[in-house]
């Protein structure tokens, strides 16, 4: 009697056991992230999507990778709550100090996880992201004058983002693992004394064009009255 409560007892437990490892296997990938498997800590082929997955608890683990769009810089906390946009310092053609605030989005490329985290790792964003862009950003600004910046800040913006498009793409390393969505500049911040200045010289500008064109105006009205 004994033995046989035994035998059931040690089937439940046995029952048990098996359940827990085989709920424990069990894990979710979420949408928009794919997954690598590691077998006893060993990197192996292939890269799973979203969705349930099987993995073998305890020899087996899932390192996740999000192939969403991602945001670059990630704003900043500031003391009071606010979200501050990051900035970079970078250098005009005639050696004026530009700062400025920008935004991006990119992703990383589903097919290359694999080559991503082999080559480079799970920290990809320090690692590449942020050394691609502030040096990318820095060598295109360092092209133009502080006033052209200043009045064609959609030109210097295109700019950028054509050659940064580019510089990620053909990352030396991991060729095709990064793709650039979209780049813009938040804000340039010029010295206050240097923009009033700037703002004088396009201000004067206008009006010279202005002047040029009332002339213009004049003389075609004088040429109508001769014929």
């Amino acid at each position: 009697m004994a033995y046989g409560l035994l035998k059931v007892l040690t089937g439940i437990i046995i029952a048990v056991i098996i359940t827990i490892i085989g709920v424990a296997g069990i894990q979710n990938i979420p949408v928009g992230q794919v997954a690598l498997i590691t077998h006893f800590g060993e990197l192996q082929e292939g890269v799973l999507t979203e969705g349930w997955k099987y993995v073998t608890p305890v020899s087996d683990a899932l390192i996740t990778y999000d192939t969403r769009i991602q945001l670059y810089p990630k704003p900043l906390s500031t003391y009071d709550g606010q979200q501050e946009v990051p900035m970079i310092v970078s250098t005009s053609s005639d050696g004026q100090d530009v700062p400025i605030k920008f935004g991006l989005n990119y992703h990383v490329n589903q097919g290359k996880v694999f080559d991503i985290h082999k080559k480079i790792g799970s920290n990809y964003e320090f690692i590449v992201i942020k050394n691609v862009v502030e040096n990318t950003i820095k060598d295109v600004m360092g092209k133009y004058t502080a006033d052209y910046m200043y009045q064609n800040r959609e030109d210097v913006a295109n700019a950028i983002e054509a050659k940064l498009s580019s510089n990620l793409k053909n990352y030396d390393g991991c060729i095709n693992c990064f793709e650039l969505d979209r780049f813009s500049i938040a804000n340039i911040e010029f010295k206050s004394q240097f923009a009033d200045a700037l703002e004088r010289k396009a201000t004067a500008k206008t009006d010279a064009e202005t002047a040029w064109n009332k002339v213009e105006e004049l003389k075609a009205l004088a040429q109508q009255k001769i014929e």
